[in-house]
């Protein structure tokens, strides 16, 4: 649970960021912003799949808490 706040915590900064952001800072903020929200959705489509089949050999994260 912990890396998944992290990572939620991560989208809001890069929100906050790109709202004050211009010119090729925002470009860069939105492209970052993008690749964060994609890890988040194989996360959370991963935790679907292991808890509604029961599957066994999900990977865990391998980062520490």
């Amino acid at each position: 649970m912990a890396a998944t706040r992290r990572i939620e915590d991560k989208i809001r900064t890069l929100c906050q960021l790109a709202a004050h952001a211009e010119g090729k800072e925002l470009e860069t903020v939105v492209a970052d912003l993008q690749i964060t929200i994609h890890e988040y959705l194989r996360r959370m489509g991963n935790n679907m799949l292991a808890g509604v089949l029961k599957f066994p050999n999900v990977p865990e994260e391998r980062r520490k808490p």
